[in-house]
């Protein structure tokens, strides 16, 4: 599926360019076509014109022959009409013009090949549940990765390229998660909704303390780059309570063999309502809010994400945990 839309997108491109060359080519031979034409014209009607003036044989075949004074009237109302076509070929020369430029722009961006990060790419690739199709080359599954990622670790775990840096992106599904009381029916609830990418999310039910942790270990991560951390959620339209008043805490974590620093945090968030200004829409129809900056350090670390409840006397239920998503700043 995915190589079928790699070729008929690299198919548009070549329809694309031709396109724009004959419409650059058509262009310039019309200019060049109206340029002598304007130039036999505009000669045609000074010579008519000093004939008239010199009072040639000519002078009575266009004033005294009705005939001639319709010829010479349509020669000059030819003229006047193809003066104002002029404009409109103008413009048809300017649009071929902005079409090479537009083609060359696509080309430059499309035909670019942005370095991507090739660090552990035979044994990401081994761990994903699916067959990944052929490719004649790496860069070809490259550029299928940054448009649909891949699953691993049963599913719970995608994995992904961005295009516009080449790094690597990770998201945790739900069941990667540590969930406080998660596994206790009374409290969340295990189910699959048609607009996620994994299998099943965490929706939950009611709870009085809130708390949800993820990691991920540094290695995994593209080296020399800042990743920023979101808590990918959302709530039904209805069966919401508790966080329009209720805010949480978010921190990031680097732990270090026992040693552990808080490197991000962020106190009295809102989930949803008007408060939640740090929370925006997705392109999939989910929410994110961030939990922090993650910033290169070379220490083999573990990276944890920290969601929790501020208030514990506030009933909260209706928050639909998809999972924890690591992308490049």
């Amino acid at each position: 599926m995915i190589s079928s839309i790699l070729e008929l997108l690299n198919t548009f491109q070549n329809i694309y360019t031709g396109l724009g060359l004959v419409c650059l080519v058509i262009s310039f031979v019309l200019g060049l076509l109206w340029r002598a034409f304007v130039l036999v014209i505009s000669a045609l009607g000074v010579w008519i014109s000093y004939l008239i003036l010199t009072d040639h044989d000519w002078h009575g075949l266009f004033l005294t022959d009705e005939k001639g004074f319709a010829l010479f009237a349509s020669a000059w109302l030819g003229l006047l009409l193809l003066y104002q076509a002029q404009s409109l070929l103008a413009k048809v020369c300017l649009c071929g013009i902005e079409t090479l430029v537009i083609w060359v722009m696509y080309s430059m961006t499309t035909n670019k090949e942005i370095p991507w990060d090739h660090s552990s790419f035979p044994e990401i690739i081994s761990r994903s549940i699916d067959p990944v199709p052929h490719y004649s080359s790496p860069s070809d599954l490259y550029r299928s990765l940054c448009v649909s990622p891949i699953f691993l670790d049963e599913g719970h775990l995608s994995f992904a390229y961005d295009r516009a840096t080449g790094k690597k992106c990770w998201m945790l599904g739900a069941r990667l998660l540590l969930i406080d009381l998660a596994e206790i029916p009374e409290y969340w609830n295990w189910s699959s909704v048609p607009e996620s990418r994994f299998s099943q999310v965490a929706e939950l039910r009611f709870v009085y303390s809130l708390k949800i942790k993820g990691s991920i270990a540094t290695y995994m991560l593209s080296p020399r780059t800042t990743y920023v951390a979101y808590l990918v959620y959302k709530f039904p339209n209805i069966s919401r309570s508790g966080f329009h008043e209720s805010p949480v805490s978010l921190r990031v974590v680097r732990v270090v063999n026992i040693q552990r620093r808080v490197v991000a945090q962020h106190n009295r968030v809102f989930l949803i309502g008007d408060m939640a200004s740090q929370a925006r829409r997705r392109n999939d129809g989910w929410m994110e809010i961030e939990f922090g900056e993650i910033s290169y350090i070379e220490d083999n670390a573990t990276i944890e994400c920290i969601l929790e409840g501020s208030e514990s006397f506030v009933r909260k239920r209706g928050l639909i945990v998809e999972g924890i998503e690591f992308r490049p700043r």
